[in-house]
């Protein structure tokens, strides 16, 4: 028996039929779609209740806490102390991370995990609406009575890294800031005279009837894991011993790494050790103990100096000095503001086989160089160069044959006549005032002070690289952070979907954010201020760039100059822009206040409105307030404010400039410019060489050369 399937055909089915099926159907799909949101919200809500806050406070906590509760509430619940231990806390999508309003941490801020879409891991502060910022200050204070006056006039001299321990050569005439304790006070802490060089030392001695008795320094940041160094100078009777100690200034006093017994012999010894500090805290100190029967103990040059890299910047007060450099501005009565030394002749070049420019590896040294009396140059001392009106360039000597230098790595450009550079690197180079220089060699920091007066203890020296470090991070936002005195403020190189929003950044010794090779990056209603290079930096020469950055609602001064045009003026730095925000960026409604080159740069697909620019071009030149450089650019440049591009000539060979308000330069196309309001630049609009760009209804006046 053949048995056929037959496949019924609409004309095969009746109207109530069709309806029946339609009602089923559509019956199916809502229960599907019900179940489906269903488990979507049970998964929410699962990750939302999962999800949790930690605290961290960086003077009550402890990192043997749990975090989760913002004052202690038990033996282990309470806040965190250290950002260390938030590095490797295991952070999950969803959880809030707090840190206590009003208080400081010398660390980087760094996550182990990443967030989700629908539950980043947020970074804020409490308590909520405080105004006083958490800070991140990646400097240190050298203590005011670690200078010496040098027979130099204005010129003094620290040890590098500094001692943290105050009078620790009982040199300044009294015991303090060293105090004292016993458990019935049956104890002396005094200056001796009994000392192992001349001058004056301390001494501690206790009653026989007592337990014990300490002499305590001045409190000190350590941080976990840091290599420390100890020494001092003792004395005990012979067979008598001490203890030395670096604890906890605060309940429950713990060791932080060096507990060591001191045995006499009746003579002077030195002791010498590093230890690793267990903990970070901003109030370690050192102990020195001695126990019934023992003593007196008499000490002299103790220091604790916990291990630093070269200082990134110093500043005195709230004053940016410079790296030491050759020769000083005003030493061509010329150009009074210049520290350009003109090259002589155009140098040797050839054709850089990935970049296709022509590029020099040697140049030689103008006669006029002008080193004081014992000076020299040397392999390794810094060259910066300005190679091009828009080119700036760091490079170092290789080595010196004569008058001819060759160059640690090629030069940008072709090297030419009249082009300006400077040296740094050298302590003979501090001769002015606002200059420093740190020596690893020697292990010595030199100042001149911008206003001639004793450092005392308005020092402080720039050494941690960066002060929030979000790179390959997915899925974080961060909000009312104060970051300062670093390397870099952020950094979100590679992160995706990371959102900044009221963070204060200043003082960086390279850029304020580098969100380099991110996506769908995010910086809103912020302040960067004096950054050495670019406030904001999504696109570096050579390197992947940013795509879909929106950059909104921000205030950038100072951006690779100072922010006050009345403070010593910064050395030129390679900065690109004020704000190079990448590929198909959305930059709107921004401020941006004295760029040391362009202050914005619009790559491909970007819109870039409501943006107002002041006081840009102000190192550089052939730039603009707002620069395009693509073909195919296809960008929107709308409803922006444009004032005063200047153009700078020191290192020139030509007393001329090229400041542009919005610039659509070599082989620019699709730019819609429209809107627009520029005055006070060299050229209001400039075209230069490119082609199928709209420009339509902008407001050009007041400009030097050409409006358009």
């Amino acid at each position: 028996m053949i048995v056929q399937r037959v496949q019924p055909s609409c004309q095969d089915l009746s109207d109530k039929d069709i309806t029946d099926v339609i009602t089923l159907v559509t019956s199916m799909h809502q229960r599907n779609l019900i179940r489906t949101l269903s488990a979507l919200v049970a998964l929410f809500a699962t990750s939302l209740a999962s999800a949790e806050t930690y605290y961290v406070d960086g003077q009550a906590g402890r990192d043997s806490n749990d975090g989760l509760a913002a004052t202690q509430s038990g033996a282990a619940t309470g806040p965190w102390r250290s950002l260390t231990k938030l590095a490797s806390a295991p952070l999950a999508a969803g959880d809030v991370v707090l840190l206590k309003c009003g208080q400081r941490w010398n660390e980087t801020l760094k996550l182990s995990g990443s967030g989700s879409a629908t539950a980043p891991i947020e970074i804020g502060s409490f308590p909520e609406g405080c105004t006083n910022k958490p800070i991140i200050d990646g400097s240190l204070t050298l203590p005011s009575a670690g200078w010496t006056s040098t027979t130099t006039s204005g010129k003094w001299v620290a040890s590098w890294p500094p001692s943290v321990i105050i009078n620790g050569k009982a040199d300044l005439g009294v015991t303090a800031p060293w105090s004292s304790w016993s458990d019935a006070g049956n104890h002396k802490l005094y200056l001796s005279s009994t000392c192992p060089t001349a001058g004056t030392c301390l001494a501690l001695e206790v009653g026989s009837a007592r337990q014990h008795a300490l002499a305590i320094s001045n409190t000190f940041p350590v941080t976990a894991g840091q290599s420390v160094r100890i020494s001092l100078t003792y004395r005990l009777p012979a067979g008598h011993t001490a203890n030395v100690v670096v604890r906890r200034n605060a309940a429950p006093w713990e060791t932080l790494g060096l507990a060591q017994t001191l045995v006499g012999n009746g003579n002077w010894q030195t002791i010498s050790a590093t230890f690793t500090a267990t903990e970070t805290l901003n109030n370690a100190r050192l102990d020195l103990e001695l126990r019934p029967g023992n003593g007196p103990l008499i000490f002299d040059d103790v220091a604790i100096v916990p291990s630093h890299p070269l200082p990134l910047e110093v500043h005195v007060g709230s004053v940016l000095q410079n790296p030491a450099h050759h020769p000083n501005a005003g030493h061509l009565s010329t150009a009074p503001t210049s520290v350009y030394l003109p090259i002589p002749a155009d140098a040797p070049y050839f054709q850089h086989p990935q970049r296709a420019t022509n590029v020099s590896t040697t140049f030689t040294l103008p006669t006029t160089l002008g080193l004081p009396g014992g000076a020299s140059l040397t392999p390794g001392l810094g060259v910066h160069i300005r190679s091009r009106s828009w080119a700036f360039e760091e490079n170092a000597i290789r080595t010196l044959s004569g008058s001819t230098v060759t160059l640690r790595d090629s030069s940008l450009f072709a090297l030419q006549q009249g082009w300006g550079f400077f040296l740094t690197g050298a302590g003979w180079m501090v001769d002015s005032p606002a200059e420093w220089f740190a020596d690893s060699t020697t292990g010595r920091l030199i100042l001149a002070t911008h206003d001639s007066a004793a450092p005392a203890g308005r020092v402080t020296a720039t050494v941690l690289d960066r002060g929030i470090d979000l790179s390959n991070q997915s899925y974080v936002v961060v909000r009312n952070l104060r970051v300062q005195k670093v390397g870099t403020g952020v950094v979100a190189t590679n992160s995706k979907n990371v959102q900044i929003d009221g963070l204060s950044i200043s003082r960086t010794a390279g850029f304020g954010v580098d969100f380099l090779a991110s996506r769908e990056f995010t910086i809103s209603n912020s302040e960067i201020s004096d950054t050495r290079l670019d406030a904001l930096s999504g696109t570096q020469h050579w390197k992947t760039s940013a795509i879909y950055a929106v950059v909104r609602d921000n205030l950038i001064v100072g951006s690779g100059t100072n922010s006050s045009p009345t403070a010593p003026e910064r050395l030129p730095a390679p900065a690109l822009a004020s704000l190079h925000a990448g590929t198909y960026a959305t930059v709107r409604g921004n401020t941006l206040v004295r760029s040391a080159y362009t202050g914005i740069r619009a790559d491909k697909g970007s819109v870039v409105s409501a943006n107002h620019v002041v006081d840009s071009c102000l190192v550089l030149d052939d730039g603009g307030g707002i620069y395009v450089q693509e073909t195919d650019n296809d960008g929107i440049i709308e409803n922006n404010v444009i004032e005063n591009v200047i153009g700078r000539t020191d290192g020139k060979p030509r007393a001329s400039t090229q400041a542009v308000g919005i610039y659509l330069d070599d082989l620019t196309s699709g730019v819609t410019v429209r809107r627009n309001t520029v005055s006070n630049a060299d050229n209001g609009i400039q075209v230069h060489n490119a082609f199928n760009n709209i420009i339509e209804n902008n407001t050009l006046f007041g400009n030097r050369v050409n409006q358009l």
